[in-house]
């Protein structure tokens, strides 16, 4: 600008005005920054300067360069004003920072059977920003785990991994591996046996167990049982339930029950056979049995029903007769019955011969006798016939002596044993 002077004035002086120059230099802008402080958004960012020492009613913009859009620490120039009044100062850069934004990469929730090899069901993102997508990040998604395949079943951690980025800072996680019971199934067999004085049970196979755990089906019974299992003829509800170290791990699908039956053991009654001799009384029955098992004899039954059948009473004739056994009662037995036999001797009997010596008369004449032993009084009779000697019509009449012979006239209950002859004498008469 040009300075021009005047106005002065002097007696003694011609004053000549010369113009001066006046200079108006740009003014140092001071500048204030903000917005250098930034998180990773996806977007392109630039801290932005203010100038600070205007003048008036000035206005002056800034002209920024450097712009970013990763995380990172950068610097950032101011290179124009917008105002000629205005210059540059000597520092025109300044700091500037996008930190990383935060990613939370969370394991989602996966259920396995036992058994099974341990398996992620992927992550669930928390954090992206402007549409991001794991496509940004770098590196394999990893997946470990606390569970081993065939470990007990519970919840275990599945813990993510293996992601980096240059514009998150990544949370991994953890989600949750629930390991479930592995089904498995029952089926019996022999689901009926027959009565053997032990406890029985029908055989139960477990289909579905793996890796060789020794489950085995443990059996109950409901019923008649004793010591908790089932013996005796009847039946049962019988339930498994799983039993043995890794039972846990397992669980029972479908019927579980079944039903369950003992049937009678086949014994065999037969009435003993007895012998008795003719006009005896009955004798006692009595029977032997055979089929028991585990050595169980006939207490085990109730034989106060015992009861036998035989026509045979006292004074029956020799022979033999039908005992038909039957009436015993039992729980574990189907009892069949034979029937035994009772033979009736004939009894023996002896002869005593007496009066064996008689005077002639003329007439027939015997000894006398008596039949020892008989049962019933006039119950058996001989007949006498003269074996040796001279006689007339059968009979012993002349003098002399003879040999006498009895024998039965009624053999069918009775053995004539001994000596069954005798010397009979007959005297001459004076």
């Amino acid at each position: 600008y040009t300075i021009t002077p005047s106005g002065a004035e002097a007696a003694n002086y011609a004053i000549t005005f010369v113009a001066g120059t006046l200079t108006v230099s740009p003014r140092v802008a001071a500048f204030e920054w903000s917005g250098y402080e930034l998180t990773y958004d996806g977007t392109e960012h630039l801290p932005e300067a203010v100038v600070t020492n205007l003048v008036g009613d000035d206005t002056c913009d800034v002209t920024v360069i450097g712009a970013q859009t990763n995380a990172g620490d950068y610097t950032v120039t101011a290179n124009a004003l917008s105002n000629g009044n205005y210059v540059l100062p000597a520092d025109v850069a300044h700091a500037f920072r996008i930190a990383k934004a935060s990613l939370t990469v969370t394991a989602n929730a996966k259920t396995i059977t036992y058994g099974d090899l341990p398996t992620a069901n992927g992550v669930t993102y928390q954090g992206f920003v402007n549409g991001e997508t794991a496509d940004v990040l770098t590196g394999t998604l990893t997946f470990t785990y606390n569970y081993e395949q065939y470990v007990n079943v519970g919840t275990y951690a599945i813990t993510p991994g293996g992601f980096t980025s240059d514009n998150y800072v990544i949370s991994f996680v953890n989600g949750t591996l629930t390991v479930t019971q592995k089904e498995v199934s029952v089926s019996f067999t022999g689901d009926s046996v027959v009565y053997n004085g032990l406890a029985q049970w029908p055989a139960a196979e477990l289909s579905g167990l793996v890796n060789g755990d020794n489950v085995t089906a443990s059996l109950s019974a409901i019923g008649n049982v004793t010591d908790n299992a089932p013996v005796h003829v009847g039946d049962y509800t019988v339930t498994a339930e799983l039993s043995g170290a890794k039972a846990g791990n397992y669980l029972v699908t479908g019927t579980n029950t079944t039903g369950f039956t003992i049937t009678k053991a086949s014994l065999t009654a037969k009435a003993d056979d007895k012998t008795v001799t003719y006009g005896d009384g009955r004798p006692t029955f009595t029977v032997s049995y055979t089929g028991f098992v585990n050595g169980e004899t006939r207490t085990d039954l109730n034989e106060t029903s015992l009861q036998f059948t035989c026509t045979y009473e006292q004074y029956d004739n020799a022979g033999t007769y039908v005992i038909t056994p039957g009436g015993v009662a039992s729980g574990d037995y189907e009892i069949s019955y034979t029937d035994g036999t009772l033979t009736v001797h004939k009894k023996e009997i002896t002869i005593s011969f007496n009066d064996l010596v008689q005077t002639y008369c003329n007439c027939p004449l015997w000894p006398k006798y008596s039949l020892i032993d008989l049962a019933r009084p006039n119950d058996a009779d001989v007949t006498l016939t003269v074996t040796a000697g001279t006689h007339e019509n059968g009979a012993p009449v002349n003098a002399g002596t003879y040999t006498i012979t009895a024998a039965l006239t009624n053999g069918t209950n009775y053995s004539l044993i001994g000596t069954t002859a005798t010397s009979f004498e007959i005297k001459k008469a004076d």
